[in-house]
């Protein structure tokens, strides 16, 4: 572990006294890492130290990073063996000194009053969890809203699957770390492994609060995991989608309905994606899938859904066919009009 040495840059900040401890992972993020640490060192809160796991980067992140732990003592470096995000965030969960806990990935950034508002609604409401909304990359900043709304886990189970007004990723979140001890990422998982830790998170809350403002900004990347075809990757999707069920099953049986709804729309979203791709990137995923989509009644579907997503399910349930053809000839067209 390196630590850097010199003096912080100065801004204005406010100084709270409660130590806040920031998880970035790091790996291949030279061109959006700057931004993202110029982001965390522009707090207007300025009790928190930032935990930078480079994990086996090969282009210069891991410079940069140690650029950015001269420039201010608050950032930690730490730089292991690629071993993915989940061990990562891992490592940086093992360093950390702070009462509270946020997750920023590196290629994301955060409003100067990102830690300021999360804390202060947090403190405010004796909260264990405190949310923000989030926005994209490049899409316009919404004036703040400043509505304040005091959950439990129930209420913030049907915000983030039903009306979606919070998103399921660890991240644009503030825990008290009382609230996720003995709580770690499965270092198993490749993708999704951030929604189940989230909410592992928000089950063992007693409250948790959520103001409309959007201080955390999304890089979405067309590489990205999420962004790609099918591959073997996207079995770690399928556990997540019946890790939902399950959990619902033994630990949460008021949500088993929403949960087991936002099972199917992560396979219906899947299939879609993989009608995009044009090809058939692994018939097995597919097949497993469509399985279930396939034996999913429509009038328990219908009680949890909004019209969107049983429009959605509807089409590929009964004309799946159709839908192929459609979407094909669409992007074929497209494909025709741009050359």
């Amino acid at each position: 572990m390196e630590k850097g040495k010199g003096n912080m840059q100065k801004v204005n900040r406010t100084k709270e006294g409660e130590l806040i401890s920031i998880v970035i992972p790091v790996y291949n993020a030279e061109a959006y890492l700057k931004n993202c640490l110029d982001s965390i060192i522009s707090q207007t809160y300025s009790d928190f130290e930032a935990i930078v796991i480079n994990d086996g980067s090969t282009d210069n992140s891991l410079g940069i990073c140690k650029q950015y732990t001269i420039r201010d003592k608050r950032i930690i470096l730490i730089n292991q063996n690629n071993s993915g995000v989940s061990r990562a965030r891992n490592a940086g969960l093992s360093k950390a000194k702070g009462e509270y806990i946020t997750f920023i990935d590196s290629d994301d950034t955060i409003d100067p009053r990102y830690l300021e508002i999360l804390y202060r609604n947090i403190k405010s409401a004796k909260a264990d969890i405190s949310m923000c909304t989030w926005k994209c990359d490049g899409n316009k900043f919404y004036k703040d809203k400043f509505n304040i709304k005091r959950w439990n886990k129930y209420q913030t189970f049907f915000s983030m699957f039903k009306t979606k007004e919070i998103d399921g990723s660890v991240c644009s979140k503030l825990y008290r770390k009382k609230c996720i001890e003995n709580l770690f990422f499965d270092e198993k998982l490749r993708i999704g492994e951030d929604q189940i830790f989230a909410i592992k998170a928000i089950e063992k809350a007693n409250e948790i609060v959520f103001q409309d403002i959007p201080l955390y900004t999304y890089f979405i990347r067309n590489t990205s995991a999420m962004n790609s075809k099918l591959d073997s990757r996207y079995w770690d999707v399928i556990y997540r989608a019946e890790w939902l069920v399950a959990e619902a099953n033994s630990n949460l049986p008021e949500m088993y309905g929403l949960f087991k709804k936002e099972e199917i729309n992560i396979y219906v979203t899947m299939i879609i994606r993989d009608i995009k791709s044009g090809t058939e990137a692994s018939k097995k995923i597919v097949d497993y899938v469509w399985t279930r989509v396939k034996n999913t009644r429509c009038g328990e579907y219908a009680k949890y859904c909004n019209f969107y997503e049983f429009l959605r399910f509807v089409l590929i349930k009964y004309f799946y066919n159709i839908v192929c053809y459609i979407v094909r000839i669409k992007d074929r067209w497209h494909t025709n009009c741009i050359k």
